[in-house]
């Protein structure tokens, strides 16, 4: 065997290696993962993104409910099934009371990364519960009209286990805001 061809086998070995050992390197830099600088931007873009059926992971006591994010737990919803959970417990809105039970509530979802609140939501059950909407709301965060905002409406979806959402965003008069998926 030559010198070259032996320099050639151990170059080609050295490069095998060199992708092993740093192939979590290379995939971060061809596909960057958001979480890895949690920003409250980075952290709405990935609920943004996220699958609300196979993206999420639900677990629920008699006291509180976890929505962990598959990809990272450390991202997840928790709302609590105690008093401290209800944001209103007779809630009063047009779209909110129009439908064969009118009485509705609103419930506190909240976005954590870690230890860290990084948002708080709001869904209303309407309907005795058959729904969770989302308050509309102008792009300014003001409550009022009738248009809900796209990451309102992403929370909603990944909170929607009965798949009623649209249906009775559809019966409240409600519309979602360009970039929602209806």
């Amino acid at each position: 065997m030559s010198l070259d061809l032996l320099l050639a086998i151990a170059t080609v070995l050295g490069g095998i290696a060199a992708v092993w050992f740093f192939w979590d390197k290379l995939v971060e830099w061809i596909r960057p993962d958001p979480l890895k600088k949690p920003s409250r931007e980075n952290i709405q873009q990935v609920v943004m993104k996220s699958d609300p059926r196979s993206d999420w992971i639900r677990a629920q006591t008699n006291l509180r409910q976890v929505v962990s994010y598959r990809a990272n737990p450390s991202l997840r919803f928790e709302a609590s099934f105690l008093e401290d959970g209800i944001q209103c417990e007779n809630f009063r809105e047009r779209w909110a009371n129009r439908h064969p039970d009118p009485s509705a509530t609103g419930y506190w979802r909240d976005l954590y990364f870690g230890p860290t609140l990084i948002q708080r939501f709001i869904l209303v059950g309407v309907d005795g519960g058959r729904a969770l909407l989302p308050p509309p709301r102008g792009t300014d965060g003001v409550p009022g009209g009738d248009v809900v905002q796209p990451l309102d409406y992403q929370v909603a979806r990944i909170h929607d286990t009965l798949g009623t959402l649209d249906e009775y965003l559809r019966r409240s008069g409600l519309r979602t805001a360009k970039g929602c998926d209806v």
